[in-house]
């Protein structure tokens, strides 16, 4: 990793075994082999994915690590950033 296992919120090292997720481009690559999604659909679902998982670390240092939601609202509202990211390029 780039930047080592670090918080998104400070320094400090964390555990890379702490959280994980699924990788959106791996999903794509197998939709588009079966003649799915446009080149464009790919790109904006990569992207909301990648803007849905740096949400999900964000809210889960700022909020759940403190107290005020759990890992199920952490991974609400990273999942309603993502599909607002990507509903923005979709509906306009």
């Amino acid at each position: 990793m780039f930047f080592g296992n670090r918080a998104v919120s400070g320094p400090s090292p964390v555990d890379p075994r702490q959280d994980a997720s699924a990788t959106a481009l791996v999903i794509e690559l197998v939709a588009l082999v079966a003649g799915v999604p446009t080149p464009a659909m790919m790109l904006v679902t990569v992207a909301a994915g990648s803007v849905g998982t740096n949400a999900n670390s964000l809210v889960g240092a700022v909020l759940e690590n403190r107290g005020p939601i759990g890992n199920s609202g952490t991974n609400l509202v990273a999942t309603l950033v993502g599909c607002v990211f990507a509903a923005l390029f979709f509906l306009r």
